[in-house]
């Protein structure tokens, strides 16, 4: 296996994201860019500079759809729905003739590929306690599979790695798919109420992100790395709650990747048919 470069791995996930739009449009399922890919659309054409992950967002009827139909002879769909060791409560979008190494425990010794997230957009309601509560109640679901996702590290201190064991051992008889599956079960609680409010409940920034879901009407077409996408014809709305001034950048400290990864192709890796533009 060749280790891949950050520009192989972008590239790769550009083509993701373009067969995934294409397969959206082909069978009517609005997809939109999200989090920070959106963001970084709007603000640098492209990736955020210190990001390296695309997010993509869809209707929670359109992202079940997608779930069920979705085929490609390359890409796979991973969900809740279709694969059990599987335990996160979103999809995600890997090429298989790939090999990602995260640094979590949650999928065991199953590995995915280069991939790319794609989040439902669910109903809120209205009433702030009762955001708030939902929101609570998946932030605890989401600490413990973070907890029991965490590996030890020798980077850590010896007393944190310490109460990182503890803290596994307490929750080692809780199932990390099980729990994703209770967190999105929580997400859907208010599919049929008639609320106008939309967010990423399942794995998003909280109550800073909800909008109002006629900020999707109108999808409009975005650059992002030399490539066409949509965007929320609201984008402006939707970034703004979640950021605030998203136009201006964060402070030298914060700009660092949350993620921490390599990848990795398993045979004679086809030259993607676009590089990076920026």
């Amino acid at each position: 296996m060749r280790q891949l470069s950050r520009s192989d791995i972008a590239n790769i996930q550009l083509e993701l994201l373009d067969s995934l739009a294409k397969f959206c449009d082909q069978h009517g399922l609005r997809y939109f860019l999200a989090a920070g890919t959106l963001l970084g659309a709007v603000r640098h054409k492209g990736y955020i500079p210190w990001d390296d992950d695309i997010d993509v967002a869809l209707f929670r009827e359109d992202y079940m759809e997608l779930s069920r139909i979705f085929v490609d002879d390359r890409y796979r769909l991973y969900s809740l729905y279709n694969t059990d060791w599987y335990a996160l409560p979103f999809i995600k979008i890997a090429d298989t003739t790939t090999t990602q190494i995260e640094e979590s425990d949650l999928f065991g010794k199953h590995e995915i590929g280069v991939n790319i997230d794609v989040f439902p957009l669910d109903i809120c309601p209205e009433s702030p306690n009762a955001q708030q509560d939902i929101f609570k109640a998946i932030r605890r679901r989401r600490r413990i599979l973070d907890f029991k996702g965490v590996r030890l590290s020798v980077k850590r201190s010896p007393i944190r790695n310490i109460a990182l064991i503890g803290g596994k051992l307490v929750f080692s008889m809780v199932n990390a798919s099980r729990l994703s599956r209770s967190i999105d079960t929580l997400a859907q609680k208010y599919a049929d109420s008639g609320y106008h409010n939309r967010a990423e409940l399942v794995w998003g920034y909280g109550m800073r992100e909800i909008v109002d879901e006629s900020i999707f009407d109108v999808s409009v077409s975005v650059k992002f790395e030399g490539r066409t996408f949509a965007a929320p014809g609201g984008y402006h709305e939707w970034l703004e709650h979640t950021y605030g001034n998203y136009l201006e950048l964060p402070p030298l400290e914060k700009r660092h990747t949350h993620h921490s990864y390599c990848a990795y192709s398993k045979g004679n890796l086809e030259s993607p048919s676009q590089t990076l533009s920026g």
